[in-house]
């Protein structure tokens, strides 16, 4: 599937959180829960819905040690 007027999110920020998907958002320095809703999923990203905004930033490949509030620290990649 493809489509390039959607909201989309890597998979690898995607997690269940009981019946539902979520992701954390990274809002002023801290990890911020948000419930999403997808629609299609391809093999790197999934259709947003409902739960985001363009813009927002998604930690990618969340542990059990991020929870709501935890203080986080941006990555430089390269």
């Amino acid at each position: 599937w493809e489509d390039r007027d959607v909201l989309q999110a890597p998979l690898s920020a995607l997690f269940r959180q009981g019946n539902t998907w979520a992701v954390f958002v990274a809002e002023g320095g801290t990890a911020r829960l948000r419930e999403v809703e997808i629609g299609h999923m391809g093999t790197l990203t999934a259709e947003i819905l409902r739960g985001l905004a363009p813009g927002d930033a998604v930690l990618l490949h969340p542990n059990e040690r991020i929870t709501e509030g935890a203080a986080i620290v941006a990555r430089e990649d390269g």
